[in-house]
């Protein structure tokens, strides 16, 4: 089914800022089944990937220098500018001051307390992702965070989540105010703590064979990061693709 509006705080958008978009949209293409549509833009090409026409997700080409090769969330907000003013409130910081993309909307950078990247969108010609948990969309947003308890209170306050603890408080789930389980929140383990690896956003993609998938992303030139798992509600892996964005796969139980 289609969507055409996202409900406030509710998770909208992603895209992905990489060093080279020509072999990014050839490996995306090639390992989810979609294809592109090139929007017009004034600042280069913007290429929205596409599920059976319905748009999923984007990706272009990073212009700044330093710039990480990165998935960006996008979460709804009826208005940006209060948004950021609610934001920096809780501790947050402006990484990207509102700002008109075009007619398409309005959007904001900003980074959580705990130090993670995310983007609050203010829909006008451009609702969002048309579709959602099919394969090939995104289906799972999990928060990876240096501390989950700061992060848990943040959103809390920042979109109006319902947080459950779950089964033993290690894993945190997502509920937007609506009622909708829409990703999860955890603390990271010590090892990437000991990397010093950031607080971060990652995308889960929706495919029919996990492992499958999994084995073209290599042969395709990406990484394994986490290999195969099958946990109670299905079997996911995280990958790195060939510019060094991490993201994930996700099949469903059954």
């Amino acid at each position: 089914m289609e969507i055409s509006t996202h409900e406030p705080g509710a998770f909208c958008w992603a895209d992905l800022g990489t060093s080279d978009d020509a072999a990014a949209e050839k490996f995306y293409t090639s390992l989810l089944g979609l294809t592109v549509f090139n929007a017009p833009t004034d600042r280069g090409r913007y290429a929205i990937l596409l599920k059976d026409g319905k748009q999923v997700a984007a990706l272009y080409k990073q212009m700044q220098p330093g710039a990480p090769t990165a998935w960006l969330l996008y979460f709804s907000a009826p208005n940006v500018d209060e948004a950021v003013a609610k934001a920096t409130s809780l501790g947050a910081k402006t990484l990207m001051p509102a700002m008109d993309v075009m007619t398409a909307g309005r959007m904001a950078l900003l980074q959580d307390p705990t130090g993670a990247a995310f983007a609050v969108w203010q829909a006008k010609d451009h609702p969002g992702a048309q579709v959602l948990d099919e394969d090939g969309a995104v289906c799972w947003i999990e928060l990876q965070s240096t501390d989950a308890d700061t992060s848990a209170g943040f959103y809390k306050k920042m979109f109006g989540w319902t947080i459950d603890p779950g089964k033993d408080g290690t894993y945190l789930h997502l509920q937007s105010s609506a009622g909708k389980h829409f990703g999860g929140m955890m603390t990271m383990n010590e090892h990437m703590k000991a990397a010093h690896v950031p607080s971060h956003w990652l995308a889960y993609f929706q495919v029919a064979d996990c492992d499958a998938v999994a084995k073209k992303a290599v042969l395709l030139g990406g990484q394994v990061v986490v290999p195969t798992m099958t946990i109670d509600v299905g079997t996911f892996t995280v990958l790195r693709d060939p510019q060094g964005a991490v993201f994930a796969l996700y099949q469903k139980k059954g």
